[in-house]
């Protein structure tokens, strides 16, 4: 919910969240290990993909949305905003850019510097905020700290964002034999 959903026009207990095209992989092997095809349709053609929301993520969804903006408040707790709920944003809505990875959002922009107070104290790394978007720099750095906290899949989305310097610098200092197959694939 932290990411650029919306929710649906037609159906208020559904949220319609676009994604690219090249984060498939992860969102069907997310969607297939979780168990969650009974909740979560994607409509490759459309570049979206529906959740049918029900019971809590119902009341996370009404707290979320104050006269139709997205807002973050740190009064949400661990429902919310948690460390695996932020890997997987990260995950499935992260681009590289060159100053490290971007998140996009519609969270309204005067609740964008809480939710990345909020992420970086979970997360142990610095996040700004930014148009759109909140931004994790010196992906070295993440990547080292949630490595062993996260599933091979989720470690491996993460390893792509790295650049080669990135990847060199952490072949020198990891003894991870995993992450630079993932890397290059």
């Amino acid at each position: 919910m932290i990411s650029c959903s919306e929710v649906d026009a037609i159906n208020q207990d559904t949220l319609v969240v676009p994604f690219e095209r090249d984060k498939s992989h992860y969102l069907f092997n997310y969607i297939l290990v979780n168990n969650l095809g009974d909740r979560v349709k994607v409509q490759p053609n459309r570049s979206q993909f529906k959740i049918k929301l029900s019971g809590s993520a119902k009341t996370i969804r009404d707290q979320l949305y104050t006269q139709g903006d997205k807002v973050f408040t740190k009064l949400f707790g661990t429902d919310v905003l948690n460390h695996k709920s932020l890997i997987v944003t990260i995950c499935l809505f992260g681009t590289r850019k060159i100053e490290g990875i971007s998140v996009s959002t519609n969270v309204n922009k005067d609740y964008l510097k809480t939710l990345c107070y909020c992420a970086a104290n979970i997360l142990d790394h610095a996040i700004t905020p930014g148009k759109g978007n909140w931004k994790i720099s010196d992906v070295s750095s993440f990547y080292e700290k949630i490595i062993h906290r996260t599933t091979s899949l989720e470690s491996s989305t993460i390893a792509t964002y790295l650049n080669n310097n990135e990847k060199d610098y952490l072949s020198n200092k990891l003894d991870v034999g995993h992450w630079r197959t993932a890397c290059e694939n």
